[in-house]
């Protein structure tokens, strides 16, 4: 049996000729660029072409796609010093003049006591996402905020009556204010759900979302959020002194030369 070709639509051969013409030039351009898939998928990216957006729900740590979601979060950040983003610390009550109660600005690397509180201060010039998280000690994480604020709009986290206390675990700890471009990051708001929702801090699921956070923050966002580092200390109440007798009040007894 023979296949008359004659019998083929005659518009098949511009069609083959077009698509091949179109590998061509493609692989060419990747050639001569050296383009690699992943370069032409984040050109794709940044694009905003729909099909190229990274699926960034649970990537495995360390992959081509983790790598891809973490450059996509760092490109969809923004400046905090941009926000005027502030830390304020309000000490615990004592007996000093200089700690009325009153919320002041942060020093890096300042010692705050248990009992103490702390506040963000934001100034948005855009909307945006805000994500804030205490890194404890023992390299525990805890997210404080997560939420979306408008601009030209003054915010004071948690609120400018309250803030957030301080517990009693010592050491070493920092905040980390990362501040996004309106929308969602999955990767981000999966393992800080995970956080949030677990009543052990002690599970498999909360040390792995922990530490997958942590890679992330200090790791691709490094230079992207604000970081506060500060010592965490125990606070005690000072030490009153007593009141020195005022010499001006002192009288000699004539009679026995001693005094009274």
């Amino acid at each position: 049996m023979t296949i008359n070709n004659s019998d083929k639509p005659s518009y098949l051969l511009p069609l083959q000729v077009s698509l091949f013409l179109i590998i061509f030039v493609i692989g060419w351009i990747s050639w001569f660029y050296d383009l690699s898939f992943v370069k032409l998928m984040d050109i794709c990216q940044q694009y905003h072409i729909s099909f190229c957006q990274p699926n960034c729900t649970a990537p495995s740590p360390n992959t081509v796609l983790w790598n891809r979601c973490a450059s996509y979060i760092a490109a969809e950040s923004l400046d905090p010093v941009a926000f005027k983003a502030e830390l304020l610390y309000k000490p615990p009550l004592s007996n000093t003049a200089a700690d009325d109660g009153e919320y002041k600005p942060f020093v890096n690397n300042m010692v705050l006591h248990s009992g103490g509180k702390c506040q963000i201060k934001l100034k948005p010039i855009t909307a945006a996402r805000v994500y804030l998280l205490q890194r404890y000690a023992m390299n525990k994480l805890y997210p404080l905020y997560t939420g979306d604020i408008e601009a030209n709009t003054n915010y004071i986290l948690p609120s400018a009556n309250e803030g957030y206390e301080l517990d009693n675990e010592l050491g070493t700890e920092r905040l980390y204010l990362l501040i996004m471009s309106p929308g969602t990051y999955p990767m981000l708001d999966t393992h800080i759900n995970t956080l949030r929702e677990s009543s052990n801090p002690n599970t498999l699921q909360v040390e792995a979302a922990t530490k997958r956070l942590i890679t992330l923050l200090d790791g691709p966002l490094m230079n992207h959020s604000l970081n506060f580092d500060y010592q965490h200390a125990t606070w005690s109440p000072p030490i009153s002194k007593p009141t020195p007798p005022n010499p001006t009040n002192i009288t000699f007894n004539l009679n026995s030369g001693t005094l009274p």
